[in-house]
């Protein structure tokens, strides 16, 4: 029976995948790369919440004083 090439595609890639697991050094520098990430992700979203944006107004109020017709 021939075998299709994804199925030999993906069995050469499970091979790759299983023969190597990260050692406790690349484990802790992916640690210390996905924290710093994360640190900036997090700066980036306070810097722009902080941005003050000026809305223009026409002297409506954003929502109705009342809510029956």
């Amino acid at each position: 029976m021939k075998r299709g090439t994804w199925a030999a595609f993906r069995d050469g890639l499970n091979r790759r995948l299983e023969g190597r697991k990260p050692n406790r050094v690349q484990l802790g520098l992916m640690a210390v790369v996905f924290v710093l990430l994360v640190a900036g992700m997090e700066v980036l979203a306070l810097k722009t919440g902080s941005f003050s944006l000026p809305l223009p107004s026409d002297g409506h109020p954003a929502v109705a004083d009342h809510s029956g017709r």
